[in-house]
């Protein structure tokens, strides 16, 4: 009986497979891409509004010309960088840096989309976040509280409608890499009313030196409930953070006219960011391709022997883009990053002759500007 029942379900199930409808073939399911977060230290990844950024970069430039003549002739040439808009900004030294490999100088552009910058309004007035960030390392500056470690002067702009306004303030940074805010001497006229016995009881002022703290810092850890150390500290390492971001890629220099600025992207992302450049045709009439990276692999000879080519660079570095002239420079190959440079400037009144041994700074901007124009 056992058997009999085996051989009926065999054959039932043969037969119900000859009547059977065929299952339609299902599409296969992509496999998700799992994206790069946006959040990152340094190098762009993603193209989003970097050309708006650039233009508004530029248009800037003529903001900061206003507020400081001097900072305008350094960064338009060399040094200011085009932070990307999710660029972590962090508080601490992000790049684990030692204190004499803060560079000289630097400079960072803000990037900003809509109203990012106005970060919040009380009482009708607007609180907005800076548009350009830079410093200077300066040995002994005047007018400013002498200390051991070096001294930095740390400036932001802001872009109001009534026009561009400047705030600065100086920092000493220990070989800890400690920041302490420093004082400035300021001078202020003081009104001084005689006695009405004497003769001679005309009004006159004197004036009284006295030291005081950058009053921006003092606000800034007034409104943030911290010590004015700890908002120094963070307003710094915010500035020297961003202008390190610049060597955190392949480094693409910017011209407009002759404004210069620069930013950082992933090197193997150069095609996805130039992909709509201008296009140039080599000698045999096909597109050159972009600078890109070769990995190493085997090459198969003619004569049948195998041989190893080593990872190499190839590709054009220098096109238009949208308007804009750009190089693509690959640090340590093609330049030495700016940042390279870790010397104290010093200050000289119009009056004075320079220093034995100095030289004036401008003069090493212009010559590092068209050295890197030229790589």
């Amino acid at each position: 009986m056992k058997l009999l029942r085996n051989i009926f379900n065999k054959a039932y199930a043969i037969i119900s497979r000859l009547w059977k409808k065929p299952v339609p073939e299902q599409p296969k399911k992509r496999k998700k891409i799992r994206q790069r977060s946006r959040d990152h230290l340094g190098a762009h990844y993603y193209l989003g509004d970097l050309l708006d950024q650039l233009e508004n970069s530029f248009k800037s430039l003529d903001s900061l010309k206003k507020v400081n003549r001097g900072a305008y002739n350094t960064f338009s040439k060399v040094s200011c960088h085009v932070t990307s808009t999710d660029l972590m900004r962090g508080t601490g030294n992000q790049y684990s840096i030692t204190r004499d490999q803060i560079p000289s100088v630097g400079c960072s552009f803000i990037s900003d989309i809509g109203d990012k910058r106005i970060t919040k309004v009380v009482d009708g007035e607007e609180f907005r976040a800076p548009t350009f960030c830079y410093f200077k390392r300066i040995k002994n500056p005047i007018n400013v509280q002498q200390t051991n470690g070096i001294t930095l002067e740390v400036c932001s702009v802001f872009e109001f409608d009534k026009g561009p306004e400047a705030v600065n303030y100086y920092v000493s940074i220990d070989e800890d890499l400690n920041i302490t805010p420093l004082k400035e001497l300021h001078v202020k006229e003081v009104p001084v009313r005689p006695k009405v016995s004497r003769k001679n009881n005309r009004p006159f002022s004197i004036r009284r030196a006295y030291w005081q703290q950058a009053p921006y810092i003092e606000n800034m850890a007034k409104e943030h409930h911290e010590t004015v150390e700890e908002a120094a500290a963070y307003l710094t390492w915010i500035a020297i953070n961003s202008v390190l971001a610049m060597d955190s890629g392949v480094h693409v220099r910017v011209a407009k006219g002759s404004k210069r600025v620069t930013f950082a992207i992933d090197m193997l992302r150069t095609p996805y960011f130039f992909k709509d450049r201008d296009k140039t045709v080599n000698e045999n009439g096909k597109t050159q391709k972009i600078f890109h990276i070769v990995a190493g692999h085997k090459r198969k000879l003619a004569n049948g022997d195998e041989t190893t080519v080593k990872s190499h660079f190839r590709g054009i570095r220098k096109f238009m883009w949208n308007g804009f002239k750009i190089n693509i420079l690959l640090t340590g190959k093609h330049i030495k990053s700016f940042n390279k440079n870790n010397i104290d400037g010093v200050e000289i009144l119009e009056s004075q002759p320079m220093p034995e041994g100095y030289i004036n700074a401008q003069e090493i901007v212009n010559a590092a500007s068209e050295a890197y124009d030229r790589a």
